[in-house]
């Protein structure tokens, strides 16, 4: 997992670069706005590329910060067009866009942004609510699970505090503790599956650049 935060002044220094990769990541964007040759996309964007898929990205003069998942994407059949999920709109957009809606929960809410029913990897945007606890996901423990906190706080069994941009990495078949959101409540990136024997397998870590 890497942060990556992109100044504008990138945009006058260089011209978009053509990027050849066999493992074109995932990210999200933080803060600013992403351009690529399928649009701009603003805060608060999920987005996910083709594998072999050619990346031309640049920036507008607010800049960008994003959250890039490299190396972790399964080849499976039938992922031949880009995925965008803007998470954080109206409830109606999404359901009209893009047939997505998000699920009630006893602790928020939960929307489902990407499923792989051949290597079990599900990508969900979680909303806590304040001061309730956060379970591991029902989709089982055996395939790890990723959290990285978008907005808010959240705390573990031992009291540590994890907030803003907080990564956190459970290993396949770790039974981890309830979180509990801070007074605030928290956002959470939660991405789980992807680290069974299977999907590993399927995974395409070689990169090129053009």
């Amino acid at each position: 997992i890497d942060l990556c935060w992109i100044v504008s002044e990138q945009k006058r220094r260089e011209q978009p670069r053509s990027l050849n990769t066999s493992q074109t990541p995932s990210f999200q964007v933080l803060a600013g706005t992403f351009c690529d040759q399928y649009g701009n996309f603003a805060a608060g964007t999920y987005v996910r590329n083709p594998i072999d898929s050619q990346h031309e990205p640049w920036v507008e003069d607010d800049g960008c910060t994003i959250m890039v998942k490299l190396l972790q994407m399964a080849e499976t059949p039938g992922e031949t067009d880009p995925l965008h999920v803007p998470y954080n709109e109206d409830a109606s957009v999404l359901k009209e866009k893009l047939g997505l809606e998000a699920k009630e929960t006893e602790f928020g809410k939960i929307l489902e942004m990407y499923t792989n029913s051949i290597t079990g990897e599900v990508v969900e945007m979680c909303w806590i609510n304040p001061d309730r606890s956060f379970p591991a996901s029902t989709h089982g423990s055996e395939g790890g699970e990723e959290l990285f906190i978008v907005e808010g706080s959240i705390t573990n069994d031992e009291k540590e505090e994890f907030g803003k941009w907080d990564w956190m990495r459970f290993p396949p078949d770790h039974s981890r503790k309830d979180l509990v959101a801070g007074n605030e409540g928290a956002q959470i990136y939660r991405k789980t599956g992807h680290l069974t024997q299977t999907a590993l397998g399927k995974e395409k870590i070689t990169i090129t650049e053009n």
